[in-house]
């Protein structure tokens, strides 16, 4: 994840000219999911939406500066992410005011319709209005 931060900030800084009211919010997928942790803890977005973040628990020291919105999903039966990993993450944000992390009856990958073996069409649906709402709360 070298050079990440400062990619993300370059993104979020054109991202915030180009936007009405100058708000930016981050969301990912996996490994995107600890690129947007790390938008969130690193780049100050507005509002940030982890989805399975895999790389989360490497960044867990970073807890301390997460202070935007932030919603974490993840799978209860996700074969990458052990459980324990999981409860890590959970236990780490559980203190934050303005974090919500969700779980889901579903695995790995649950909201990407290009590996039907993987997507969960419900858990994948709850989770991006989750997503959305969390969003039109704090970006606009």
């Amino acid at each position: 994840m070298a050079g990440s931060v400062e990619d993300i900030e370059a993104a979020h800084a054109f991202l915030r000219e180009k936007s009405s009211n100058g708000k930016v919010g981050a969301t990912g997928f996996c490994l995107g999911g600890g690129l947007a942790y790390l938008a969130a803890t690193q780049s100050k977005v507005d509002a940030a939406v982890p989805y399975y973040g895999s790389a989360i628990n490497d960044l867990l020291g970073q807890v301390d500066q997460l202070t935007c919105p932030t919603m974490f999903h993840y799978g209860n039966n996700d074969p990458f992410i052990p459980e324990e990993k999981i409860a890590e993450v959970e236990r780490a944000v559980a203190d934050k005011p303005n974090v919500t992390f969700h779980r889901y009856d579903a695995g790995h990958a649950f909201s990407n319709w290009d590996a039907p073996s993987m997507y969960d069409e419900a858990a994948a649906t709850q989770a991006w209005q989750r997503t959305l709402e969390l969003f039109a709360e704090h970006l606009r």
